[in-house]
């Protein structure tokens, strides 16, 4: 399965944020993509829906930057994919119902949908904290 860039650069971010923020501290746009080395322009959009979904805080000014706005066992895989790849990074195109229960298609929507629901009930029990220490 390959994942968007969108979900990959905003783990690695969150990542980098947790590993090297400070405690009570923020840290700026710029260590983060640099420390990551991901596109400035491209890593501020990405933090902006971080943001408008509650997993980041920021803070203007000199001392300014962001931070984790919970601690990262309190942060989901599925919560940073909702934030920015809303949600439908698998991609499935799953009809809502099928007429002919029958058919073939039938039995690999099923399969699919299945499969979906799967990996949704995995990132949603996988934290950024568990990501941490599988990587430590």
């Amino acid at each position: 399965m390959i994942l968007s860039t969108k979900i990959t650069y905003s783990v690695r971010a969150l990542a980098y944020l947790a590993l090297h923020g400070p405690a009570e501290g923020f840290l700026s746009l710029t260590q983060v993509a640099n420390g990551e080395g991901i596109s400035l322009n491209y890593l501020a959009h990405l933090f902006s829906r971080l943001r408008a979904r509650g997993i980041i805080e920021s803070v203007r000014g000199r001392r300014g930057g962001y931070r984790l706005a919970r601690q990262p066992a309190e942060i989901s895989l599925q919560e940073i994919i909702d934030a920015v790849d809303m949600g439908d990074f698998l991609n499935l195109n799953l009809p809502p119902e099928i007429e002919d229960q029958s058919s073939c298609r039938m039995v690999t929507d099923l399969l699919w949908t299945g499969f979906d629901r799967h990996i949704r009930h995995y990132l949603t029990g996988t934290t950024l904290a568990s990501v941490l220490e599988r990587a430590a």
